[in-house]
């Protein structure tokens, strides 16, 4: 039974997260650093970190704009996905922006990630099996993604759309907000005997500190698993390469099984 204390613990653990990630949202649209990118390795060079470049591709003029002197990588991505978009919707560009370098790191677009895929052979390789008699789909998914990537490959859509039963990992229309509260007391909060400083040792909770530094108080998380705020960590990383959960594979089965009105199993 979880009692007033662990919802209070719950709660301001929520908050404590979406706080942090208001925060870096609100940096990304304040902040001074941003603006149209030369295609130059000296001008990228001679911005300071944390940065990164947000690209629109068009074969005539492409939208590049980049943010600089970020607080962190998280808050470098958002600031220039959202200048980027803002400039594509302007020059009514159709190819959403993706991230394409982030500090020191350059990640492949969406267009050069479909040519290494089909560098081997002319299908494009998904994560779908179907059992020997047939009777039996398995889709593999991602829980963030790339908008740049979509739409989902069609053998994914047309299996979904045969399909007289779907089953999820777990099934996302049933999960509401008291069910998630309840789900984070029994698996993501530490025993009451300890607290996440103990449970991590001096060395490593320093390194946590100075990674939420730029954004939040380690104090705040004490009550809580190293894995579930690694999760959340994580999360924000892939974030930064423009990877986001809400564009999730699994979210969006769910969203085109929701559009055909065809029932959910969840299997946890």
């Amino acid at each position: 039974m979880i009692d007033a204390v662990s919802l209070r613990h719950i709660d301001r653990m929520l908050r404590a997260f979406c706080t942090v990630q208001l925060l870096l949202f609100a940096l990304a649209l304040s902040h001074a650093g941003a603006g149209e990118l030369p295609n130059t390795e000296e001008t990228w060079k001679a911005l300071r970190t944390h940065k990164a470049l947000a690209v629109a591709p068009d074969a005539k003029r492409p939208v590049r704009e980049a943010s600089a002197s970020m607080p962190s990588r998280l808050a470098a991505a958002q600031r220039a996905l959202v200048s980027c978009e803002e400039k594509r919707r302007e020059r009514k560009l159709i190819p959403p922006c993706e991230i394409r370098r982030i500090d020191a790191q350059r990640l492949d677009s969406a267009a050069d990630l479909r040519r290494k895929a089909h560098a081997d052979d002319a299908t494009t390789p998904i994560m779908l099996w179907r059992s020997m008699d047939g009777a039996t789909t398995l889709i593999g998914s991602m829980h963030v993604f790339r908008a740049s990537l979509l739409p989902l490959p069609l053998p994914m859509l047309q299996a979904i759309e045969q399909a007289d039963d779907i089953s999820f990992e777990v099934d996302l229309n049933a999960i509401d907000s008291a069910r998630m509260q309840r789900l984070i007391a029994d698996h993501a909060m530490l025993p009451d005997d300890t607290d996440l400083y103990r449970t991590l040792g001096p060395a490593a909770y320093s390194r946590l500190e100075r990674y939420l530094a730029p954004l939040a108080n380690a104090g705040q998380f004490q009550r809580y698993k190293p894995a579930f705020i690694a999760t959340n960590l994580m999360i924000g990383e892939f974030s930064s390469l423009g990877y986001l959960p809400s564009l999730g594979m699994d979210m969006l089965l769910n969203r085109e099984v929701m559009r055909l009105g065809k029932p959910v199993l969840g299997l946890e």
